[in-house]
This record gives structure tokens, C-alpha cells and sequence, in this order.
């Protein structure tokens, strides 16, 4: 058992670095013994052959190294826009990030979806500025973007300047990243100003809470492909991003964040919030049924092994679980708010080349619901027709190649259509009668937005 465990996840737009980042981490906390190049197909956290193929991430992947005397648990996230809904559901779990940013071409689309969920789930983040030894990286340029576009509160602990060669990285003072989070923190800056002889540790310390809360984000940077600035983000994990705090005497309560499974095995993943799980045991699943923990894992390198017991903070993977994602196992955390900024663009038909596979096909996209719902698999029996709902061109890429990989199941996606969404700016009243002695009217009005659906009946039961 970990004393303290931290569950953290990278992030980036496409490109950006951030898998070979990843891999010059685990390689330094000795998970691999080599590190990996996305151009060669050999990264760990990218381990599906189309993913190989590709060079993209297309799935979260689950790694975990010891920190010191932290467990940490390290979520790698695609990048691409089409797999958002990974990204999604990483960041509900979170308890710090990792943002990498290309020191060439700075803050991306995906970097703009990214922060905004981020920030709202109010994670804290260290932003890695990367690729800073390539032609026409600039690390300044890239802060004034973060400032500008982002409105990040950013507190930069190094200056740069780029050499023949080389790197130039000058450690700012504590007292000049203390002037920068006193932005934020209005005690903080009447103390800088009232006083000649400035605490240092005093500095420190309130610069490591605001981090901690999620106030200042520190800004670091270097080039991963040169290992360059990697035991500067080991420095700033320890100190700007705060371990889960320990739970463990509370009731059971566990989020469901990801569901993997084919036609043999099913594999739930939760993040513990409170409480312990032990294997074999009973619990109460989605706050109605009653199942029984027959297999419990966690993530040890990047292995899965099998454990008796886990505590809160820990990833948990439960095998065989009957459950889906975004629910809870235990007591339901009503405060955890559900985190969703995921929707998708397209509807497209789906058929299988050969018709002997149609019930396969049906199967296997059911399987791939489960492990993304956003797809939303349906079947048109008026026309026979199988729809997905998908974000974009490069996912539906994806959907075939992985049909193909994991079911041997060739496809055929076809009648692209964009799905438009529509919400009501006044009220709207409508009223039909079948017969002389009754009659059904229809009032529908608008309400807030993002406050959903709501569905009242204002018809009488007292007869």
C-alpha cells in the first residue's frame, strides 16, 4: 500500500510531443528500459496495431511508476480532436495534468478544448512547452500565448533563450514566481510590498498552495526528443501537484470511468474516491444491483496485476463487472459533476462487406458502445440499416481498422451525414383531438442552456 497516490494525466494537441514525453518519463522511473519513438512504432502507451500504424493515440492508456514515495498513475490521452471523448473521460478522474505544448506552433485547437476542461474540473496543471530545440521555437511567444488566448494565470519558473546548440534555461527566483502569483492572491502581494526582507520559504510555500488549488499553473520547458527539461517536470510534479487525499476509513464510493471488453472478458475501470475494495467481495453497482468482485487489478508498470485489495486514490481495474461508464460503485458522489464537452459532428451507415457478419457487426459495435457511448449504435429495422454517431473522418478510419483488428470483421462506412442540433427560442404550444371526448396538447418552452431536457405532465390522475 502507497502512502500517497497521484493520478495524473498528459494532454496535448497532435504532434505536440507529448507520447514521447511519456516515454522518456517511464524510461527515467525504469518501467522501460528503452525508450520508444512514435516513428517507429515501438511507445508503450501506444500499444493497439493501429495505433502503430498510424503513429497517433487513439485509446487512454494506463502506466504507473513510483515518484519518490508516490504512486503515480499516468493516463496518456490522444491528442486528435476525433478522440475527444478519451480525453473526456481521463480528465474525470484527475487529480493533477501535464499540458504540452509544441514551442513551434504554440497553442492549438485541441489545446483550447483541453484547458477549458481543466479548468472547469479545477485540476491542477504543469504546462510543458516542447520541441523548444527546433528552427522557429519560441518559448516567449508561446507564454504570451497562454496569457492572451487562454487567460491562464501562469506563473513561468525558467527564462530561455536558445543557443547554437543548446538550451539556455536561467532558474527565475522564488521572488520573482512569488510577484507573477501575486496576481491572484491579494495577501500574498500586500506582503511583497510591505516588506524589505522577503521570506523565501514563506514564497515557496504560497506558491506551492496556489498551484495546489488550482490558482497559478507553472510553466516549464525543454524538448523530449533530446531528454532535455524531463527532470524539471519530475521537480515540478513532486512539488505543484497534490496527492489524492486519503479516503480510506470513509464508505465505498468508486467512479466508473472506462469500460474495455470483447465477446470473452469485460474490464471495468474506476477510480476509488473514498473507502477500500476488496476482491471477492459484494457491492452495490449503479446504486441498484448487487454484484460480487470477482477479479481485481491495478496497474504496475505497464502491467496489470492481480491484488486483493485496493484503497482510495487507486485505480482499480474489476473484471467482469456488469456496469457502465460515468456510474458509481458504492455510494453515488452527487459533487462529482459530470464532465461533458464531447459532441459528435457525423451519423454514418455502417455495413459489413460480408452480409453473413451483420449480427457480428451488430455485436461487436455494441461492445464498442460500451467502451464509447458518444457512437451510439442503432439499428434502423425500417430499412436495415446500422448508424454510428461519430466526431470526425480520422475516427471513422479508426472504427474500421479496429472492427477489422479485434472482430476480423471488414466494413464498410458509407451516407456521411451532419448531425444538426436545434433548441426552441420561444414557446411553442400544439393540440390534436381523435376524438369528440378527449383531446392532448403539447407545450414546448425554452429553459437555460445546458440545464437539459425536462419533461412535465400536467395531466390529472383523479378522476
Amino acid at each position: 500500500m502507497y502512502k500517497k497516490k497521484l493520478t495524473m494525466g498528459i494532454f496535448a494537441h497532435a504532434n505536440a510531443g507529448k507520447t514521447t514525453i511519456t516515454e522518456h518519463m517511464l524510461y527515467h522511473m525504469k518501467v522501460i528500459d528503452k525508450v520508444g519513438r512514435v516513428d517507429m512504432g515501438n511507445t508503450v502507451s501506444d500499444s493497439m496495431k493501429v495505433e502503430k500504424q498510424r503513429g497517433i493515440s487513439v485509446k487512454n492508456s494506463l502506466i504507473s511508476f513510483e515518484l519518490e514515495d508516490t504512486k503515480i498513475q499516468l493516463l496518456d490521452t490522444p491528442g486528435h480532436v476525433d478522440f475527444s471523448a478519451e480525453v473526456e473521460r481521463a480528465i474525470s478522474v484527475l487529480d493533477g495534468a501535464v499540458l504540452v505544448l509544441s514551442g513551434v506552433e504554440g497553442v492549438e485547437a485541441q489545446t483550447h478544448v483541453i484547458w477549458e476542461a481543466l479548468k472547469k474540473k479545477n485540476i491542477p496543471v504543469i504546462i510543458f512547452i516542447n520541441k523548444l530545440d527546433r528552427k522557429g521555437a519560441d518559448y516567449s511567444k508561446v507564454v504570451e500565448e497562454l496569457i492572451d488566448k487562454l487567460q491562464i494565470p501562469i506563473i513561468a519558473m525558467y527564462d530561455f533563450t536558445v543557443g547554437e546548440e543548446m538550451l539556455l534555461r536561467k532558474e527565475r527566483s522564488i521572488v520573482e514566481i512569488a510577484e507573477q502569483a501575486s496576481d491572484v492572491d491579494e495577501k500574498l502581494l500586500e506582503y511583497i510590498i510591505n516588506n524589505k526582507e522577503l521570506d523565501q520559504e514563506y514564497l515557496f510555500q504560497k506558491v506551492v498552495t496556489l498551484a495546489h488549488s488550482a490558482k497559478v499553473y507553472p510553466v516549464i520547458g525543454g524538448s523530449a526528443l533530446k531528454d532535455d527539461g524531463l527532470d524539471i517536470l519530475f521537480q515540478c510534479i513532486r512539488k505543484f501537484l497534490k496527492p489524492y487525499v486519503n479516503k480510506d476509513d470513509e464508505k465505498l464510493s468508486a467512479f466508473v470511468y472506462a469500460v474495455k471488453s470483447d465477446f470473452s472478458t469485460r474490464d471495468v475501470y474506476v477510480k476509488i474516491l473514498q473507502g477500500t475494495l476488496e476482491s471477492r467481495s459484494m457491492i452495490t453497482a449503479d446504486g441498484e444491483t448487487h454484484q460480487k468482485v470477482k477479479e481485481l487489478l491495478v496497474p504496475q508498470g505497464e502491467k496489470l496485476i492481480q491484488v486483493d485489495k485496493v484503497y482510495s486514490g487507486e485505480i482499480a481495474i474489476i473484471r467482469g463487472l456488469d456496469i457502465a461508464c460515468n456510474q458509481f460503485i458504492g455510494e453515488v458522489q452527487e459533487k462529482n459533476e459530470k464532465l461533458q464537452f464531447v459532441n459528435p459532428q457525423l451519423i454514418m451507415e455502417v455495413k459489413a462487406k460480408d452480409d453473413c457478419e451483420t449480427i457480428g457487426l451488430m455485436k461487436a459495435l455494441r461492445i464498442l458502445t460500451e467502451e464509447d457511448p458518444y457512437l451510439d449504435v442503432t439499428l434502423d429495422t425500417s430499412i436495415n440499416s446500422i448508424f454510428i454517431k461519430l466526431i470526425g473522418e480520422i475516427q471513422a478510419q479508426i472504427i474500421e481498422s479496429v472492427l477489422m483488428e479485434r472482430f476480423n470483421i471488414p466494413i464498410c462506412l458509407s451516407n456521411p451525414m451532419v448531425l444538426y442540433k436545434e433548441t426552441p427560442t420561444r414557446i411553442g404550444r400544439a393540440k390534436v383531438s381523435y376524438t369528440s371526448v378527449s383531446a392532448i396538447e403539447l407545450q414546448v418552452r425554452p429553459l437555460e442552456m445546458g440545464s437539459g431536457f425536462v419533461y412535465n405532465s400536467k395531466i390529472s390522475t383523479d378522476y
